[in-house]
């Protein structure tokens, strides 16, 4: 049986207030999309054009405009005119058959599954032709293309989304019953060389598929570590670059790092969900991931990655402008 759908108030009251907050702001321009907004005036326009579902956009707009001044309200008003049509009944049933593979009643359109990832599960392994980490930091190093890499091969789990209504079209009930899974020293320090050894082989793990690495934003607490399995429902999916990190390379502060090249906006992978956490993984099609090798958690400030809010909504933008991965080389290093 379909679980009935409800609308989920939670996050788009959280929404209604952080997009006040957007408002009072410039508008951003997305670094991959010169014409897309990621934050300010143009965000906030962009996304209530771009609301997916009928009673989220019917929820939302008044709570919204009942945050926002008196000046502030008519102002967004006289800059909203005529660019927000009315969304009817038959363009909400629509994107939820397309989406959900649900009618408004929450019900399960039998023969249909939708567009929307609630989970993945493994479906077997396989092996893949993997750059060795010494010859990515020497590639890397010297500036030369794949041509000269070398590899070995690898046994990865064979990771397929889980579509909505694809539980229901196999007769099962929830999501649990659905998934089949197989399911040290504290003051050692170490150098910065093999720092950046280490942290270059995470980031060849980044690149085992044949597509870019993917940021895959989920609800919920984080696992244990990504090897734990996918929980809660994709909020948004980001696809990097390829390679998707730059170099590692040593800092002052007894740390390496290495930054992200360019990340797409995501868009239509955002769902109406409150973020929690993220895994950052290889892929062959992105954004669905055949390995996790990373996750962390997700917040507003002192988070592993920081948001401006963590209430995401169906059709919003979603762009991440900068993010550094960090390995210490020890408690006491330099």
């Amino acid at each position: 049986m379909s679980k009935p759908r409800t609308l989920n108030t939670a996050t788009l009251d959280v929404a209604a207030q952080a997009w006040v907050g957007q408002w009072y702001l410039p508008t951003v321009w997305s670094k991959t999309v010169k014409t897309r907004a990621i934050g300010g005036r143009d965000w906030i326009l962009q996304s209530f054009y771009n609301a997916d579902y009928k009673d989220e956009f019917e929820y939302l707009m008044p709570r919204f405009l009942a945050e926002l001044g008196p000046i502030a309200k008519k102002d967004f008003l006289a800059a909203s005119d005529g660019m927000f049509t009315k969304r009817n009944d038959a363009d909400f049933e629509a994107i939820l058959a397309k989406k959900l593979a649900i009618n408004p009643a929450g019900e399960h359109l039998k023969g249909k599954v939708g567009t929307g990832i609630c989970g993945q599960r493994v479906a077997g392994m396989h092996t893949i032709e993997v750059e060795t980490p010494e010859s990515l930091a020497y590639r890397r190093r010297m500036k030369l293309d794949k041509s000269h890499r070398k590899t070995y091969l690898k046994a990865v789990r064979n990771k397929i989304d889980i579509f909505e209504g694809e539980i229901e079209e196999h007769g099962h009930q929830n999501i649990a019953d659905f998934i089949r899974d197989q399911s040290g020293a504290t003051v050692m320090n170490i150098s910065a060389e093999v720092a950046i050894l280490g942290l270059d082989a995470l980031l060849a793990g980044l690149e085992e598929g044949a597509g870019a690495p993917t940021i895959d934003i989920r609800s919920g607490s984080q696992p244990v570590d990504p090897d734990a399995g996918v929980s809660g429902t994709r909020a948004a999916a980001l696809v990097m670059s390829a390679p998707g990190f730059l170099g590692a390379s040593d800092q002052a502060d007894g740390s390496v790092d290495a930054a992200a090249d360019t990340i797409a906006d995501s868009t239509s992978e955002t769902a109406t969900q409150t973020a929690g956490y993220f895994f950052v993984g290889s892929t062959t099609t992105p954004p669905t991931l055949i390995d996790d090798h990373l996750a962390g958690e997700c917040g507003t400030s002192g988070a592993d990655m920081n948001f401006n809010t963590l209430a995401f909504v169906s059709g919003a933008t979603v762009s991440i402008t900068s993010y550094v991965i960090t390995m210490s080389q020890g408690a006491t290093a330099t």
